[in-house]
């Protein structure tokens, strides 16, 4: 490896070197095509291994990919001390899938002890999963006690994970009151 990092340099100075000759034999010669084409040739080179020489691995791209199946919760529960849900108004969780790579969703909700206290599919808000970004919505049980829970959002129904409870794609606390 230590010898790509010696090589490029001093290829570039030789490089260098036959460029500038090239150059002073334009001007001697009186601007000769084939010595012109010379020049074209040997800058080409230099500039592809300069721009391969000072390129870093990965690649770096400036801007990020999409996240597929990206799931929030919509703004409207979010509140400065975070999402609050008041299950005296409503038991309806309304959210967005953006990216939507999956026919199903679904979530589970731990209590503060981390403790399973429910688990339900989302649904299309449209009948369908079958746009890029999604609205859903699901029911939280109405029974459940006020206090701070974590939910977990899945692309596969509510059956499938239970044994997959570890590949989950996002998750936020929740504070529900009544």
């Amino acid at each position: 490896m230590k010898d790509k990092t010696i090589f490029t340099p001093l290829l570039l100075v030789v490089l260098g070197i036959a460029f500038l000759s090239v150059s002073l034999l334009i001007t001697l010669f009186a601007g000769n095509k084939k010595l012109i084409a010379s020049k074209f040739k040997l800058g080409g080179i230099i500039l592809s291994l300069t721009a391969t020489a000072s390129s870093c691995h990965p690649f770096v791209t400036c801007y990020e990919p999409a996240i597929n199946d990206d799931i929030a919760i919509n703004d409207s529960f979010y509140l400065d001390s975070g999402y609050v849900f008041n299950l005296t108004k409503d038991s309806i969780l309304t959210g967005t899938i953006y990216g939507r790579t999956s026919d199903q969703f679904s979530f589970r909700l731990d209590n503060q002890y981390g403790r399973t206290v429910q688990r339900n599919d989302l649904f299309p808000a449209d009948g369908n999963f079958d746009n890029y970004s999604e609205n859903f919505y699901t029911y939280l049980n109405d029974t459940l006690n006020a206090g701070d829970y974590t939910i977990y959002f899945y692309n596969m129904d509510k059956r499938s994970q239970e044994a997959n409870e570890d590949e989950y794609l996002n998750q936020y606390a929740l504070k529900i009151k009544q």
